[in-house]
């Protein structure tokens, strides 16, 4: 198609097509970054669940041990993991089994006065209700710390 000088008329100009250009460019780039973006927050999720399951794996066997510790290979459930990983540590399945105590019978407490019982526990209630002996006492109790750890206790 001819204009009025003569010249034939392509379409839109130069500038305007690598605006529209650089324009499909940048979303093409964000786009790229998002998926990048979704991608490594989908793994941090699968990875937070699976160190989880494991966690609960461990608490439901009464098991005290780091999650991290566990291998979980592909295609493997936590559940067999960690019975690999019980397998190769065999120290943290004993934690299940019952200490015997050798040697002698346990001791019973020694048998207390019934008289100095009753006058404690009236002192402790008496204590309790007075806000002026419970200070005290607090800070009575909080100076034996300090003083056991020896350090400087401050309020």
């Amino acid at each position: 198609m001819a204009d009025d000088k003569g010249t034939e008329n392509t379409g839109y100009s130069a500038e305007y097509v690598k605006s529209i250009r650089d324009e499909a460019a940048s979303y093409r780039v964000k786009a790229r970054e998002a998926e990048e973006k979704f991608s490594t927050l989908e793994k941090t999720v699968s990875e937070s669940k699976t160190v989880g399951t494991i966690n609960d794996e461990f608490t439901k066997r009464g098991i005290k041990a780091d999650p991290s510790w566990v291998n979980l290979e592909d295609g493997q459930t936590p559940e067999k993991a960690v019975d690999k990983f019980l397998k190769s540590y065999p120290q943290f399945s004993a934690e299940l089994q019952p200490q015997k105590i050798v040697g002698k019978t346990p001791m019973s407490p020694p048998k207390t006065n019934s008289n100095l019982e009753r006058s404690t526990v009236s002192e402790l209630g008496a204590i309790k209700n007075d806000p002026v002996a419970r200070a005290q006492l607090r800070d009575k109790y909080r100076g034996l710390l300090a003083n056991q750890a020896n350090t400087n206790y401050t309020i």
